[in-house]
């Protein structure tokens, strides 16, 4: 990561209150263990998932692993891959904690959160986390900072 990158990523993750601790390159710590995580984002890989989502999957059937294994492998560092894999097969990681993972590296890689805080006026989440809860990072056209699906952002262009 260049010196200006780290700047930039710095200063997103302290506006959206993002701890990016004492690391110089990001992580995550995943079943016991740290991972780095790519330097960004794959728009594509991120695509491809929220086409399976809109089909309904989530993170414990077949075309929700599939979608969530291909963006998963574009979150985690190409070095440290291999050995994601491993312990991930070693622990028995299933669909809920490979998903938390992936939120944790997108977070990591956005620097910013992937979640409402738990004041929010929803309150914090209490059912496990589905692929229909990660949208594609855009800010909502009012100015309020949550996320907004892409097809409600489509409709209402359409509409206006």
């Amino acid at each position: 990561m260049t010196e200006p990158e780290a700047t930039a990523r710095a200063v997103q993750a302290e506006v959206e209150g993002v701890s990016l601790g004492d690391e110089t390159e990001p992580t995550i710590e995943f079943k016991g263990e740290r991972f780095g995580v790519a330097d960004r984002v794959n728009l594509m890989a991120i695509m491809k998932m929220a086409v399976v989502a809109k089909r309904g999957a989530d993170a414990n059937d077949m075309d929700g692993f599939v979608a969530l294994y291909g963006v998963l492998k574009t979150c985690i560092a190409k070095a440290d891959w291999d050995r994601f894999e491993r312990h991930a097969e070693d622990t028995c990681a299933d669909g809920d904690e490979m998903m938390a993972a992936y939120q944790a590296a997108i977070e990591k890689i956005a620097a910013r959160p992937t979640q409402r805080s738990s004041g929010s006026p929803a309150g914090p989440r209490t059912t496990s986390p589905n692929l229909r809860q990660i949208r594609p990072l855009l800010s909502s056209p009012d100015e309020t900072g949550e996320l907004v699906d892409i097809s409600d952002l489509l409709q209402a262009r359409s509409t206006a």
